[in-house]
């Protein structure tokens, strides 16, 4: 019988942990093309610290140190040091957000999003483009606006059903409405589980064992001031801000 990847966790641990001290015994910490792989090694490591070790704290250093390789990829950008073809530093990496606001780290969040302003999304996929406005104009106050969140869940109802539940969720903070948010949040894991089939975005990934995206969510909820609280097995209560209103 196939082991889920929460089973696989401890091997997984010990093999991640091997690459990645001889990724840093060969290349140290300041070869940036080891950045954005040093990132999602502390995404992992964030995932095991919680689900292997019971310790909240580690999780969330591990996920501010997979923000902080992104950071640096980013100041290297604004000196004009990094190629296209060197990073990832484009429209893409809205996901970085997700990441961030699992920090439960206000001026990181503020200090990240912000950043991301410069990032163009003309060019990109509707599902970037919608994702980058939610954002800015849910944290930023600035960017996007309700019909932006009223389209992406037109868009999303029929073309990208996994993720209908982002937008409706969104909606219910922006009009500060917790029923409607929890309600949302039903949706929004119904479709995270379709993601973590193995043909889903997620399959195969950690976010079958924390979902990164929705818990992302709920900490934004609540740092917009939303009261409300989930404790879903892929979103544990212990991850969530305890914090109201801060951004």
């Amino acid at each position: 019988m196939t082991q889920s990847f929460k089973e696989r966790l401890p091997e997984l641990r010990e093999d991640y942990l091997r690459r990645y001290e001889r990724k840093k015994q060969i290349d140290g910490d300041d070869d940036y093309l080891r950045w954005t792989d040093y990132s999602r090694d502390h995404r992992f490591f964030a995932v095991c610290s919680y689900v292997l070790d019971e310790d909240v704290n580690a999780f969330l250093d591990h996920m501010k140190r997979c923000v902080d390789y992104r950071w640096r990829l980013y100041e290297r950008d604004d000196e004009g040091l990094c190629f296209p073809h060197d990073t990832d530093v484009n429209a893409v990496s809205f996901y970085v957000t997700f990441n961030v606001l699992c920090t439960q780290d206000v001026d990181l969040i503020l200090k990240l999003v912000t950043r991301m302003e410069k990032i163009s999304i003309q060019k990109t996929t509707p599902l970037v483009q919608f994702f980058f406005k939610a954002f800015r104009l849910l944290i930023l106050g600035r960017g996007g606006t309700y019909q932006d969140l009223e389209d992406m869940e037109i868009r999303f109802a029929q073309k990208e059903k996994s993720y209908v539940g982002y937008p409706q969720c969104f909606k219910a903070i922006y009009n500060q409405d917790p029923q409607a948010f929890l309600k949302a949040f039903d949706t929004l894991m119904k479709g995270h589980k379709r993601l973590c089939t193995p043909q889903g975005f997620f399959g195969g990934s950690e976010d079958e064992v924390i979902a990164f995206w929705p818990l992302a969510v709920v900490n934004l909820a609540r740092l917009k001031g939303l009261d409300v609280m989930v404790d879903h097995p892929l979103v544990p209560k212990d991850l969530i801000t305890q914090q109201l209103g801060g951004l």
